[in-house]
């Protein structure tokens, strides 16, 4: 999979709009077993990945330009790259619901990648510590644990 996302960078990279500014990557960060799990070990982490047995690696599509006027063609370059690797990941079966949250693009929900388990004591633990929900309704931006 590494190897695809490289080669798709590299064949739609070009479509890029051209200014001096204007840069498009591929990082690729692996999470090992060993660490995740170290939550497991440890009474399981609220990220719903206790039980990753093979290594899952990350990758985030990163683009840099300095025109305005071409956000619209480079985020739907950035989200074309994104989804030919998503959709060769799952026809591979390699493909993990969960996202960083860290890398999530706005079109993303990366909660629901925690499981449903994990969001339900996400949200409880939400509940006890602020229960008038200012964390998740007054503090803008964000992904949030009730939406």
């Amino acid at each position: 999979m590494v190897q695809y996302a490289y080669d798709t960078l590299k064949s739609l990279g070009p479509q890029l709009p051209a200014s001096p500014g204007s840069s498009i990557t591929i990082t690729i960060q692996p999470v090992t077993p060993a660490t995740t799990s170290k939550g497991a070990s440890s009474g399981g982490n609220s990220l719903g990945l206790d039980d990753s047995r093979t290594a899952l690696v990350l990758c985030l599509v990163s683009a840099s330009w300095d025109n305005p006027g071409h956000d619209t063609a480079v985020n739907k370059l950035a989200n074309q790259i994104k989804d030919r690797i998503v959709t060769e990941s799952k026809r591979r079966g390699l493909w993990n619901r969960w996202v960083y949250l860290n890398y999530a693009d706005k079109s993303q929900n990366p909660i629901e990648g925690y499981g449903t388990v994990n969001k339900l004591k996400l949200q409880a633990v939400s509940l006890k510590y602020d229960p008038l929900g200012f964390f998740q309704y007054r503090v803008p931006g964000g992904f949030k644990l009730f939406r």
